[in-house]
């Protein structure tokens, strides 16, 4: 698939990277920058790829919601 045919990431909305936060136990917690994981670092996914993961999302917000957990 082209990146033409692609729709933006809708983790990272296009940006490529996200935030994180390295800790280990002897020193303090470090930012740092990496690739999105959902992405891959591209900016972009197949349309079916952005339904899933929206889909998801509102399921998420809807269980949430309601008070429920995966458990």
């Amino acid at each position: 698939m082209s990146l033409a045919e692609m729709v933006v990431c809708p983790e990272c909305r296009g940006e490529k990277t996200m935030f994180g936060l390295a800790c280990r136990e002897a020193e303090p917690c470090k930012p740092f920058m990496l690739a999105c994981r959902f992405c891959q670092g591209i900016g972009a996914v197949s349309p079916a790829l952005a339904h899933i993961y929206e889909r998801g999302v509102r399921m998420r917000k809807e269980r949430v919601r309601l008070g429920r957990t995966l458990h």
